[in-house]
């Protein structure tokens, strides 16, 4: 999807050296094109960034952690953190992102009203034009030949759309081949005590939906950063046949909480984890599944696939796409070792 040059911004190009171009919410924004510089209010369009022109980025909206660093490029993970707008965060720093001049401001992920009122609110705040990017599962694609166009690197966005939507086409297809069969029931476990989920219909969950499994969660929605808190009880009632373990900001693996979970005694009680069937999402450089809803999520895609329908996805197919993605889209070259560390979480942190 390319940014729209708009006649009704006609008069205003003419007046400044800029364009008005069309964001991916359909919002009028008068940007110059192609932009050196960008900044993304979260890290759902950082990512974006990040896969696709990481020596644009002129800031962070979050604090890197230790574990993610030797994943990144160095120039990258030394750029300033300021802050931004996400989950529980609204700790942008407005006066740090205007002494970085960035050319345009980016606010990728949910394209609803209160997503885009914010989008308003930070242009009206820093005076800097902000684009809204739809960070939406299956417009990933959509989403980097927009950003392509806007940050001039046109050629590069289409190979990364063109993976991404073989990656979603393939996944659909093999999900709606599977539509006969039984449905796995997944429950995805949040927080150290695993006690916080999200249903389906949550952008966090999207992958469980897309791959034809279900997400076994019956609870209310919430919007924003999620999270709903769920009792033992009710997961027990649910009775799912996977599990899968989240990261939380003390556990940034989920490693240690995939412990604990396997190892209590009325965790033990679910058939998933008696038989073996509770993982731990992968998470690096960036989490797979959720956390942010990135376009990491694709390589997650794959994973996860993997995990359930290993007929469909094969271990040894799966690790050749990994290698493919972290060398296109993380610029890193993957080791056999790198490879394990990624995968069982015994990389530190």
């Amino acid at each position: 999807m390319k940014p729209t040059l708009l006649f009704s911004c006609a008069i205003a190009a003419a007046l400044a050296p800029a364009w008005c171009l069309q964001d991916m919410a359909g919002r009028e924004v008068k940007v110059r094109t192609p932009v050196a510089r960008a900044y993304s209010t979260s890290p759902v369009g950082e990512i974006f960034l990040y896969t696709l022109a990481p020596g644009k980025v002129v800031g962070l909206s979050w604090t890197l952690r230790a574990r993610e660093t030797p994943w990144l490029l160095a120039t990258y993970a030394k750029r300033p953190v300021l802050g931004g707008w996400f989950g529980k965060s609204s700790g942008a720093n407005l006066e740090e992102i205007v002494k970085v001049h960035p050319d345009v401001i980016v606010s990728a992920g949910t394209m609803d009203p209160q997503s885009l009122a914010s989008s308003e609110k930070i242009q009206g705040k820093t005076g800097l034009p902000v684009v809204a990017v739809d960070g939406s599962l299956e417009r990933i694609p959509d989403a980097y030949r927009f950003l392509g166009t806007l940050v001039g690197a046109k050629e590069r966005a289409d190979t990364l759309a063109d993976w991404a939507d073989a990656i979603l086409e393939g996944t659909r297809s093999r999900a709606k081949a599977r539509r006969d069969a039984p449905r796995p029931r997944i429950y995805y476990a949040e927080g150290l005590s695993g006690l916080e989920t999200d249903p389906g219909g949550s952008s966090h969950t999207e992958l469980i939906e897309w791959l034809g499994a279900t997400n076994v969660a019956q609870v209310p929605l919430r919007q924003g950063f999620g999270r709903s808190p769920v009792s033992f009880e009710q997961i027990l009632s649910w009775d799912p046949d996977w599990i899968l373990v989240g990261e939380d900001h003390t556990d940034p693996s989920g490693a240690r909480t995939l412990q604990r979970l396997k190892s209590a005694p009325k965790w033990k009680l679910l058939r998933a984890v008696r038989e073996n069937r509770i993982v731990r999402i992968p998470d690096l450089p960036f989490n797979w599944f959720d956390r942010p809803p990135a376009p990491s999520r694709l390589l997650g895609a794959l994973w996860l696939e993997s995990v359930l329908f290993p007929k469909d996805m094969p271990k040894t197919v799966f690790l050749e796409r990994m290698r493919g993605f972290f060398r296109l889209f993380y610029h890193r070259e993957l080791g056999p070792r790198d490879e394990a560390a990624i995968l069982d979480g015994s990389w530190p942190g």
